[in-house]
């Protein structure tokens, strides 16, 4: 994996909401990161794609507070922790959290604080860091290897996408090896998100 380093820039205070969305991002990696996605696999998907041979079904679904809308995996369960948006595969080994962490211009101050606060809390190290897209925005994204609550490793995705509007919180969470099938339902979901005004 192509490594990426961010801009260099002086390191800001610590965005307010990001300490009430890791509760929600620590919940999330508590049920279950190894998924590769680059550039050239994160086009747009409609609501029935095929990823890898692999065709995916999903319900697209509207997020207005968020700003967000996605499509949702079929057998995918969706809950709200606090505000944070936790997706979860029906066999719960692939989770992802998403939640606004700032406005627009904040892209590399969330990144940043994510690894910080990913490392902390899963013991997590950085493995690699690539560019690829979360639906439209591109974005940085950092693996890491970590730990679960039952001291599992986990692979984590992290990623601080920008819309006109917010910059965005999204942890990816699996277990080392997800099947193929969650694999395709994975990229199925970050590559669908389209961003809007959140109301």
């Amino acid at each position: 994996m192509a490594t990426v380093d961010e801009d260099g820039a002086r390191s800001e205070r610590r965005l307010p909401k990001q300490v009430i969305a890791f509760v929600g991002v620590l919940l999330a990696g508590m049920l279950i990161g190894w998924v590769v996605f680059r550039d050239d696999e994160a086009a747009p998907a409609p609501a029935t794609t095929t990823v890898a041979g692999l065709r995916v079904a999903a319900d697209a679904r509207v997020y207005p507070k968020l700003g967000i809308t996605l499509d949702l995996p079929k057998g995918w369960k969706t809950s709200f922790r606090g505000s944070v948006l936790t997706a979860v595969s029906r066999d719960e080994t692939v989770s992802v959290a998403l939640s606004i962490a700032g406005g627009a211009d904040a892209g590399q101050t969330v990144r940043r604080t994510d690894r910080t606060e990913l490392a902390r809390l899963f013991r997590a190290r950085e493995i690699g860091r690539s560019r690829a897209k979360v639906g439209t925005a591109t974005t940085i994204v950092t693996e890491l290897l970590g730990r679960a609550r039952n001291r599992r490793p986990i692979r984590i995705l992290s990623m601080g996408p920008s819309s006109r509007w917010r910059t965005y919180s999204v942890q990816s969470f699996t277990v080392l090896r997800p099947t193929a099938v969650r694999i395709a339902e994975l990229r199925t979901l970050l590559a669908s998100v389209r961003y809007r005004r959140p109301t």
